[in-house]
C-alpha cells in the first residue's frame, strides 16, 4: 500500500475533477436522441403526408431531421415499420389487425376518421347492401382504406361475387365518378 502526501492528493483530486467535468460536458452537449428519423406516410396528395410535413417543420426547430417517406398508405407503413424500414408512421385506425404489429408501439390517436361513401347522383342508396351489383372503389392495396372498405362491405353481404371491386386511390376514384 502506498500513501500520498497532501500535494499529491490535491493534484489527484484536481485531475479527477477535470475528468468528471470533461465527461459531464461531453454528455450534456451531445444529442440525447437520434437527430434523424424516417416518417412513413401515405401518398403525397393525402392528409397523412401533409401532417408529416407539418411535423417535420416543427421538429426541425429542435434540430431533428424528419424525412418523409410517402407510400400507398397504412398497411404499407405498418409493413415498413415491422421490417425496420422506417422509424415512425401515421396509420389509419382499424388497420393494425392486418399486419403482425406485436413489435410496434402506438403513441396514440390523432383524431377519429369518418367513413365517407361517395356515389353518383341519382342512385338510391340507404345501406351498404344497396351497393350490390355496382362497381366500388375499395382503395388501393397497401392503403388503410382497402382492408376497412372490404371488411365493411363483407359485413354487409357485399363481396367481389356481388359487385366489382376496383383498387383506386382517392384521386383516381374521384375521377372515376
Amino acid at each position: 500500500m502506498f500513501t500520498l502526501n497532501r500535494g499529491q492528493q490535491l493534484v489527484l483530486a484536481l485531475l479527477l475533477a477535470a475528468v468528471i467535468a470533461i465527461g459531464l460536458y461531453v454528455i450534456l452537449t451531445s444529442p440525447l436522441i437520434n437527430a434523424s428519423f424516417q416518417l412513413s406516410t401515405g401518398r403525397e396528395t393525402g392528409v397523412y403526408y401533409s401532417f408529416g410535413q407539418a411535423y417535420a417543420e416543427r421538429v426541425a426547430t429542435h434540430g431533428i431531421d424528419l424525412e418523409i417517406v410517402p407510400g400507398a398508405g397504412s398497411i404499407q407503413t405498418l409493413e415498413r415499420l415491422v421490417a425496420g424500414e422506417g422509424d415512425l408512421g401515421f396509420v389509419q385506425g382499424g388497420t393494425a389487425g392486418n399486419v403482425d404489429t406485436s413489435e410496434l408501439e402506438s403513441l396514440g390517436s390523432v383524431y377519429y376518421e369518418p367513413v365517407w361513401i361517395f356515389h353518383r347522383a341519382g342512385l338510391d342508396l340507404r345501406f351498404l347492401s344497396d351497393l350490390s351489383g355496382l362497381t366500388i372503389s375499395v382503395g388501393e392495396e397497401g392503403s388503410g382504406v382497402f382492408p376497412l372498405a372490404t371488411a365493411l362491405l363483407t359485413e354487409n353481404g357485399i363481396t367481389e361475387s356481388d359487385a366489382t371491386f376496383v383498387n383506386l386511390g382517392s384521386s383516381d376514384a374521384t375521377e372515376g365518378l
